[in-house]
């Protein structure tokens, strides 16, 4: 997050809008993520607590979420950004119709909050740092039991 960068709300307005085009993005929009991703993006702790490195290991990570998950959406519950960083939190949600590592579908809606924290430079988000609640999504998902 900004630690040496000096205040300018009209780059924190910019870096707001591109959190915002990213959970676009995550929502189904991955051609445009050449807009708002650096080409060596780094993900840590999203899908599952993988380290993700690169736009193209980005897209077939959330393909396969969304060919596993069916009108999979996110709801922006907030965002604050500013000169060199931001972050959100959110909640996705969707329909659990397809394998996903090794889990097999109910056909049941499934939700999942989160948060997002945000690095850019020269205009771009270079890393992200997701955690979500993982250990609910497992249950909701039968992987792990309700009382664990």
């Amino acid at each position: 997050m900004q630690t040496d960068t000096q205040y300018d709300p009209e780059q924190s307005r910019r870096n707001a809008e591109k959190i915002r085009r990213y959970h676009e993005i995550t929502e189904g929009g991955l051609a445009a993520a050449d807009e708002v991703l650096a080409e060596e993006v780094v993900v840590h702790g999203a899908f599952d607590g993988e380290e993700t490195h690169g736009i193209e290991a980005f897209r077939e990570r959330l393909t396969d979420i969304h060919d596993s998950f069916s009108g999979f959406s996110v709801e922006i519950h907030d965002i604050v950004a500013q000169a060199d960083g931001g972050a959100s939190r959110w909640t996705v949600s969707g329909t659990f119709e397809e394998p996903y590592d090794g889990i097999e579908p109910d056909g049941e809606r499934k939700t999942n909050p989160g948060i997002s924290m945000f690095r850019f430079e020269d205009g771009k988000i270079v890393e992200i740092w997701d955690r979500e609640d993982t250990h609910s999504a497992l249950q909701q998902m039968g992987a792990v039991p309700d009382d664990a």
